[in-house]
């Protein structure tokens, strides 16, 4: 029996398709994979899936094979060009492979039990790459793309379904997940309270692969649909805006309005005009009456943007909207009542600001109820292949899109270290998509000086933060074991009931304890 060599994703993902699929497609397909995300059931994110293959590669039917914990209809078919419900009583028995693999009919006929001569009849193909999706230590379904072509799918296609396997196989795995009250399954490390989320590469307009940007996403997903304050901290141009867009969007506020007010850009002596509003002669040149970015944000969210750069004065009103939900226009006598969900957001070290009487502390305290920190970039450079290629398609504007880059350019990318995070990354894939018919990008238009570069947060760090920082990467060490035999705590020559004092005093969560 022909074996069929298993094929390992490279370290850019968008490179590999680049050298098996035609044309500007690699980054299309790479968007489209990604936006599928958020594809809200399985008979839908098969539907996607199959529709976008489909046009990239060459498959004679697809199946959607699910255990009986499932119902029926989500069990699916494609064949002929359309999709229907696949109705079988088969059971997935013998399968222990993890990972995507090609098999002949005479592997994979004797991993499905069924009575049905009809389903029989549908399996007769010579060929078939399957993907599982495991909730362990049971197999929960298979995405099945089959053939008939002699000696199986070739090395280009298997490398587009392997890459397209690695992208979707989080959805499917949550997708299968849900509505499963009698299959047991341990929790993983980004399942954080009830708003359970599977990895995935997208969240809302956010990419980010890595554990550091899936623990942010968790964070999201667990604090939006509460009505609590949020503090975002972050470097500039690490997208704290896309955090507090995700924040509103997934919250039961989402279909009223969500106000930015970008605090560093006005002036001190209009702001408080800005915010709260004026009435009509309360100053020189109120010549009408103005209603406010609170009130203009009733009852949806208000992001105050670079809140750290706002005056001590206006400090004082903005704690009383917190306190009594209350406004009072500049000039006005009447007390507004606003019912607004306050997002904040600020690239300074506000504890810092508050020790050096900048910062007033109830405020600080009143904001940073849930705090979400964004990593830098250079923090997380497993990201920069999918931010590349996803703000590289952004900026196209229907010109020829480069299919890919070069494996020197792709280093260049990850050996810089960003100091202006993703906003600096942008512009720099904004020049890369006006290089003329270029398929490779092979020198990228500027030059990046990994050497030069100087991380952006050069303060000093506290003594908490110090502290928090050695504990996770023990944390990390030891595998997430905190006690016993090799546990961080024997490492650190500390008792775990001390250990575990310092975790919750610091809000170490288990998602830090991810394999770096």
């Amino acid at each position: 029996m022909e074996k069929f060599e298993k094929i390992e994703p490279g370290e850019n993902d968008h490179f590999q398709l680049s050298q098996v699929v035609e044309g500007n497609k690699a980054g299309e397909l790479l968007a489209l994979l990604i936006s599928l995300s958020t594809v809200a059931d399985l008979p839908g994110l098969f539907s996607a899936v199959t529709t976008t293959l489909k046009d990239m590669i060459d498959f004679e039917a697809a199946d959607l094979l699910l255990d009986q914990n499932r119902t029926a209809s989500d069990c699916q078919s494609y064949r002929h060009g359309k999709i229907s419900k696949l109705h079988d009583d088969a059971q997935l028995v013998g399968f222990s492979f993890r990972t995507p693999k090609q098999l002949h009919r005479a592997h994979w006929a004797a991993m499905l039990k069924t009575s049905s001569p009809q389903f029989q009849k549908e399996m007769e193909f010579e060929y078939g790459y399957y993907i599982p999706f495991w909730h362990q230590p049971m197999l929960a379904g298979l995405l099945v793309f089959r053939t008939n072509k002699k000696g199986g799918f070739n090395q280009r296609t298997t490398a587009v379904l392997h890459i397209a396997a690695k992208i979707i196989t989080p959805r499917f795995h949550q997708l299968t997940q849900e509505d499963q009250p009698d299959l047991k399954i341990s929790p993983t490390p980004n399942q954080l309270g009830p708003n359970k989320r599977a990895q995935s590469p997208a969240y809302g307009k956010m990419i980010g692969t890595s554990p550091l940007m899936q623990y942010v996403f968790d964070q999201v997903a667990e604090v939006a649909r509460a009505d609590a304050s949020v503090l975002i901290l972050g470097e500039t141009g690490t997208g704290k805006e896309g955090i507090a867009r995700a924040l509103h969007e997934g919250s039961a506020r989402k279909n009223k309005p969500m106000v930015k007010v970008n605090c560093a850009a006005l002036p001190a002596e209009i702001i408080e005009s800005e915010l709260f509003g004026h009435e009509k002669g309360s100053f020189t040149g109120a010549t009408d009456r103005r209603i406010g970015k609170f009130e203009q944000a009733n009852n949806g969210t208000i992001f105050l943007d670079e809140i750290g750069e706002l005056p001590l004065s206006l400090q004082t009103k903005l704690l009383r909207v917190l306190q009594e939900r209350e406004i009072e226009r500049v000039g006005g006598m009447e007390l507004i009542k606003v019912n607004v969900r306050i997002v904040a957001a600020t690239n300074k070290h506000l504890l810092q600001e508050v020790e050096n009487g900048n910062f007033r502390s109830d405020l600080y305290f009143r904001l940073n109820v849930f705090p979400i920190n964004i990593p830098p970039l250079r923090d997380r450079k497993e990201d920069i292949p999918f931010l590349a290629i996803h703000l590289l398609h952004k900026h196209s504007k229907g010109q020829k899109l480069p299919t890919g880059f070069s494996s020197k350019a792709m280093k260049q990318l990850q050996a810089y270290d960003w100091p202006g995070n993703v906003r600096e990354l942008e512009n720099v894939m904004q020049r890369c998509a006006l290089l003329p018919d270029a398929d490779i990008i092979k020198e990228l238009p500027v030059q990046l000086q990994a050497e030069n570069a100087v991380p952006a947060d050069s303060r000093i760090k506290t003594i908490d933060e110090i502290e928090r920082e050695h504990i996770v990467t023990v944390l990390k060490k030891c595998r997430g074991k905190v006690s016993g035999l090799s546990g961080a705590a024997e490492a650190l020559n500390i008792p775990s009931s001390t250990l575990n004092s310092k975790m919750r005093r610091l809000k170490i969560k288990f998602a830090f304890m991810l394999k770096g």
